[in-house]
């Protein structure tokens, strides 16, 4: 089923070109590892992410998200509609780079598979 949610701050739209150029991948701590998000990542990220519309069934094309130490620090997640969302870093590892070099990981892998990047943005 399709649930509508009505949201009371404007929302916009960002569209990547499909001939960006998206350059070099963002640093970020060497004790973290970017990796594809999995299957059996859904429950943390459901459980750890701000409430809202969006809920990650399972892992797959444009399922992003960062470890360290074996938990996942952030993550992102392509929504059934193609747009990425759920973006997360917990609080103790924002300004590091983090989210930055996911949403740049699922940039690159929507460009490569011919499939529209874009993310819906909201005040909050």
């Amino acid at each position: 089923s399709i649930h509508l949610w009505v949201s009371p701050n404007p929302m916009g739209m960002f569209v990547l070109p499909r001939d960006a150029r998206l350059g070099l991948p963002p640093t970020f701590p060497k004790s973290c590892k970017l990796r594809r998000l999995h299957d059996g990542d859904a429950r943390q990220v459901n459980i750890e992410s701000d409430p809202g519309p969006n809920r990650m069934a399972h892992g797959g094309l444009g399922c992003w998200g960062i470890e360290e130490s074996g938990k996942l620090r952030g993550w992102a997640v392509r929504g059934d509609d193609g747009a990425i969302g759920m973006l997360f870093v917990a609080s103790q590892w924002r300004r590091k780079g983090l989210a930055s070099a996911i949403v740049h990981a699922i940039s690159t892998e929507m460009q490569s598979s011919g499939l529209p990047c874009f993310a819906y943005v909201r005040d909050s």
